[in-house]
């Protein structure tokens, strides 16, 4: 799977309930993630910057290693906590 300019836009604009709550905890499976563009990236930019709205958490796990240096190289692993799989 890809995240990419084309899951980013059917995404924008759409509400997404669960960040109507305040203190919102989310975590993201990420396992089966195989390449992130840079519209890829600005999704996960968007949910972290809506999660600290409303005082809340965001974590990304089980994270490929290839997807996880795309994180570093870009400086977002700063960003997000990033867990392995349990």
């Amino acid at each position: 799977r890809k995240i990419g300019y084309e899951y980013g836009s059917r995404m924008r604009g759409k509400g997404l309930p669960v960040w109507e709550n305040p203190g919102v905890k989310v975590c993201v499976d990420c396992s089966d993630l195989e390449y992130v563009s840079s519209a890829g990236l600005r999704l996960f930019l968007i949910l972290q910057k809506m999660t600290t709205a409303k005082k809340g958490s965001l974590r990304l796990i089980g994270m490929r290693n290839v997807v996880r240096e795309t994180f570093s190289l870009t400086g977002f692993n700063a960003l997000f906590k990033i867990e392995d799989a349990k």
